[in-house]
This record gives C-alpha cells, sequence and structure tokens, in this order.
C-alpha cells in the first residue's frame, strides 16, 4: 500500500500545560505544523522538541487563523488538532488505512469523545461528537464566522468510527475543580475549636486577672 504523507495542523495560544500530550499524540505524522498566536509561556519550548514548522500570526478568530495557516501545510493532506485533543492510536491506524492515492473523499469525518475529570462522556448526546478535521489542503476551508464555524468542504466526506480524545480546556476544568472543591468544603460541618472550652477559657482569664 502507498503511503499518502499527512500534515498534522496545531493551532496553540499559551498551551504549556496541555500541548506535550497532544504532540505526542501525532508524533507519527509526516509534518508537525504549529500556527502560534504569539504565546508568552513555554508552548514553543515543548513544541521546538518535536518540529521546526512552527509560524506565528496574529490571532483574530479560530477561523481565520486556521485559514491563514491551511495553505502552508506541505503536505495534501491536513489533519486539525487542537491542544487539547489528542489521535487516538485506534484513530491513527483509520487514518493510515483509509488515506490512499485512490481515496475517494475529500475529508473525513471523526467522532470525538469529550472528557470531564479524565472520564469520557457517551451520554447526553455527547457522543459521537462529529468533527470534520482530516482534509484535502485545497478542498477544506472554514467559514468566516468569529465562533462556531464549520470546515466548509468541497467534495465528498467519508466517516471515520476511532475517536478523536477531547480532554476540554485545562483552565476550565481546573476553575471547575476549585468550585467543587469550595462546595465540598462548604458541606463539612464546622471545625471544633482548639483549646479548652470556652467557659473554661473565660474563667481561667478571670482567675489571671485576680493575681496581683
Amino acid at each position: 500500500m502507498s503511503h499518502v504523507p499527512i500534515s498534522a495542523l496545531i493551532p496553540c495560544y499559551n498551551s504549556a500545560d496541555v500541548i506535550g500530550p497532544c504532540l505526542e499524540s501525532v508524533a507519527w505524522a509526516d509534518e508537525i505544523f504549529i500556527c502560534d498566536s504569539f504565546s508568552t509561556d513555554a508552548t514553543l519550548e515543548i513544541c521546538r522538541r518535536y518540529t521546526d514548522r512552527i509560524v506565528q500570526h496574529e490571532y483574530v478568530n479560530s477561523a481565520a487563523q486556521k485559514n491563514w495557516a491551511i495553505p502552508q501545510a506541505r503536505h495534501e493532506w491536513v489533519l486539525i488538532v487542537d491542544t487539547d485533543e489528542r489521535v487516538s492510536p485506534e484513530l491513527r491506524r483509520e487514518i493510515e488505512r483509509a488515506l490512499r492515492p485512490d481515496t475517494p473523499y475529500a475529508g473525513f469525518k471523526i467522532p470525538r469523545l469529550n472528557h470531564v475529570f479524565d472520564r469520557p462522556i457517551r451520554h447526553g448526546g455527547n457522543y459521537p461528537d462529529y468533527q470534520l478535521r482530516l482534509f484535502r489542503r485545497d478542498r477544506g476551508r472554514y467559514q468566516e464566522r468569529r465562533v462556531h464555524a464549520h470546515l466548509a468542504l468541497q467534495g465528498g466526506c467519508g466517516v471515520f468510527s476511532a475517536p478523536l480524545l477531547h480532554a476540554g480546556p485545562a483552565a476550565a476544568l481546573r476553575g471547575l475543580g476549585g468550585r467543587a472543591e469550595e462546595r465540598r468544603r462548604r458541606a463539612l460541618p464546622p471545625p471544633q475549636p482548639r483549646g479548652p472550652p470556652p467557659g473554661r477559657l473565660r474563667g481561667a482569664l478571670r482567675f489571671h486577672a485576680r493575681i496581683p
């Protein structure tokens, strides 16, 4: 089977706390292409351990950032992965099987499996959360929208079954964790005072005050 090269495009900004596992999950790609929005933390230091294909571009919105970067990918097939996402081993194998010189599709939808506190969320309509993330470089661009822009694909679209793992925004999870801890502490009974009971303490103070 002929190998079809792939570019993994990762947009990022101040993602040092999550980008390492993301990069590790796409280390098999023929190109790891980083589009950074002028990070001020250790994001780029981590990225350089995996690739030297790093560009920086001022962020306007997600769609504009990706549309600026997509044409610069070196390979025909582009896989877009956010910094808090991971390509599962099963997804990697499915991608490698599907990409052939005679692949009839212009892109593929991938089921995204969202996690909250490391637990997969498969109910409540959260799975499969299909994302169109793998596509031919010249056949896909994001809609010109400030938020929730979808990829507009020119051509047929296949569907994968293996998941893209989504850990969720680390900062948001930390915030949720802090609020949960605060609620837990509020539910606990108040701490017992240390030392002698208040009545004994007042008596001891009165006795001390009578000593000449």
